[in-house]
């Protein structure tokens, strides 16, 4: 017995996959040994997941923004990211950091 997909399924799959490798065409032009500098919108919950993506591969995150500031230490706890901007408005972060910024996770 064949097992259909629907199409909510399937986009919900390809979603999931692609949503960490979208990278920002100016991130492709860095030469392999450059960190890349990154931001996040969100900071708990599903963020955390790309969160720990990113400790991992060992990026560099610039700032980030996140209305419950209890969910600031998700990023702040990562030795070299304690000194990472936060805010509580996205559109601060972009205001402030958007031309050093890479990449950003939303």
């Amino acid at each position: 017995m064949s097992r259909r997909s629907t199409r909510r399924t399937f986009l919900k799959q390809g979603a999931a996959v692609a949503a960490p490798l979208v990278i920002s065409s100016r991130a492709w032009a860095f030469p392999a040994s450059s960190t890349l500098n990154v931001g996040f919108i969100a900071a708990g919950g599903k963020a955390k997941v790309h969160i720990d993506f990113a400790k991992k591969a060992g990026l560099n995150c610039l700032a980030f923004a996140d209305v419950d500031r209890d969910q600031w230490q998700n990023v702040l706890g990562h030795e070299p990211w304690g000194k990472a901007a936060g805010y509580t408005d996205w559109r601060k972060l972009f205001e402030n950091h958007a031309k050093d910024l890479d990449l950003v996770f939303v």
